[in-house]
């Protein structure tokens, strides 16, 4: 899983940057709205990383709380350690 993570992490920086070349190319021949009265490529660059977390704040209500602990049923911490008997105070 980790693994994944990571190329991913990869090619959403790719992304960015391809975003922010073709933000800068429109801005430069003025097809984007000036922001402020100028285009700066930086600008454009927080509104389209503000765009993915509109949805988000709208459904997150929605979705149910998620129970103490991990798939295995075990305390999400025990005194640091995990363990199935866990009668600590971080039980």
């Amino acid at each position: 899983m980790l693994g994944y993570t990571q190329a991913f992490s990869s090619v959403g920086g790719l992304m960015v940057g391809v975003a922010n070349a073709l933000t800068a190319k429109l801005a430069a021949a003025e097809l984007l709205p000036a922001i402020h009265g100028g285009h700066e490529t930086w600008r454009y660059a927080l509104i389209f990383g503000v765009i993915p977390a509109l949805p988000l704040t709208v459904i997150r209500p929605f979705f149910p709380n998620r129970p103490l602990g991990n798939a295995s049923g075990w305390p999400v911490s025990c005194g640091g350690r995990a363990s199935p008997n866990c009668s600590g105070p971080g039980c």
